[in-house]
């Protein structure tokens, strides 16, 4: 693949469906290139999964390993061999009421066992999401731009907004590149391809059909 695609499933799929769905991935990707397709299932149903996938985690606990009931902590991760973990995703600061703090908190405990941080960034308070965040950090994310108001939405951001906001990200953090996520489709893709500071994908709903996830993992190759 010639880009990065993260598939989030959220808290979708119970047991029946998720086996379902991977083994439809499995029979259908053995040709392809995934080397840069990365799945986010729910935390539950980590063992479902073989070597031949790239996981990720939808979360983290801003917190060690200790006393934090419920806590789903980074060595939990190491655990299951997962590459890394979204970090402040819109609905995580927006239902779970996470802090600029907490994020930055979760990104260095994943950081210090050499995992991924892939940090989902809103147009909202953009810069102050950033300039929290130490050079550290801001050299070793993956960053992901994904616009409320595109998020499951059906209506994809303006690629011209998308493209000056990919710039000022890249601009504040140094990084070469960016992923995009919000109501991303098999039809939309060539709309972002060619911008500026453009790294790839994350994608929520278009993921959760695998038929619609094989389409977007060939249309990268």
């Amino acid at each position: 693949m010639k880009y990065t695609l993260i598939a989030n499933l959220k808290s979708y799929k119970t047991l029946p469906d998720l086996i379902e769905w991977r083994d439809f991935l499995t029979d259908h990707l053995t040709s392809l290139n995934t080397d840069q397709l990365y799945l986010a299932p729910p935390f539950p149903y980590f063992h479902l999964f073989t070597s031949q996938f790239n996981l990720l985690s939808q979360d983290v606990s801003p917190f060690p390993p200790g006393s934090y009931t419920g806590a789903v902590n980074v060595d939990h991760l190491l655990d299951f061999n997962l590459k890394g973990s979204l970090v402040g995703h819109s609905e995580r600061r927006r239902y779970f009421h996470e802090t600029n703090q907490e994020i930055s908190n979760k990104i260095d405990l994943l950081l210090d066992k050499q995992l991924l941080p892939i940090v989902c960034l809103n147009q909202t308070n953009l810069k102050s999401q950033l300039e929290l965040l130490t050079p550290r950090q801001q050299s070793s994310c993956l960053f992901a731009y994904e616009p409320t108001s595109a998020i499951g939405s059906g209506n994809p951001a303006d690629p011209s907004e998308v493209a000056e906001t990919l710039a000022l990200i890249s601009q504040i953090t140094s990084t070469p590149t960016v992923l995009y996520g919000g109501s991303v489709s098999v039809n939309n893709l060539d709309d972002y391809l060619n911008l500026p500071h453009f790294g790839g994908f994350l994608v929520g709903h278009a993921s959760l059909n695998p038929q619609n996830l094989v389409q977007l993992v060939t249309k990268l190759q």
